[in-house]
């Protein structure tokens, strides 16, 4: 099957990146009220932009589609599903018995925020798109951030 970007088809979209899972942080502001993200927000997001980037370059190659003509033409632009997880060391303080979900900071609201802005616009045209959302805090033997989204049309 031929894959046009913006057009309809059967896709799925898999990333995994290894690196802590970081929230999006609040916006600060400096004494003359101009807002600001702190260093660490931003790092973050450029890391998934480029990971994510060429994953979507390496995705289409293998088709034989050329995705260096647009490549920042979004390869969703239409209804999705999205499945994040993030994935976290336990600490060697807290036993499984004790806690065995990572139900502590950070918010998977924030770190759900933060990689999804980071998929657009080269992967998802807008996160609007979205119409199922799923997301999980786990414990692993290393961090991560796993990206799952799929064409729903």
């Amino acid at each position: 099957m031929d894959l046009v970007l913006g057009q309809p088809r059967d896709l799925t979209f898999h990333c995994r990146i290894n690196m802590r899972p970081v929230p999006k942080a609040a916006i600060k502001h400096t004494h003359n009220g101009k807002g600001y993200y702190p260093k660490s927000t931003y790092q973050a997001m450029d890391r998934i932009k480029r990971e994510t980037l060429n994953k979507k370059i390496a995705r289409f190659s293998e088709s034989g589609f050329d995705p260096m003509t647009d490549p920042g033409q979004a390869i969703f632009t239409q209804a999705i599903k999205v499945t994040l997880v993030f994935a976290f060391i336990r600490p060697a303080s807290v036993p499984s018995h004790k806690r065995p979900y990572p139900s502590v900071v950070p918010d998977i609201d924030n770190l759900a925020k933060l990689t999804l802005d980071s998929l657009q616009p080269h992967v998802i045209k807008d996160d609007c798109l979205i119409v199922t959302l799923k997301k999980r805090k786990i414990y692993d033997a290393t961090e991560y951030i796993d990206i799952v989204i799929e064409d729903l049309l």
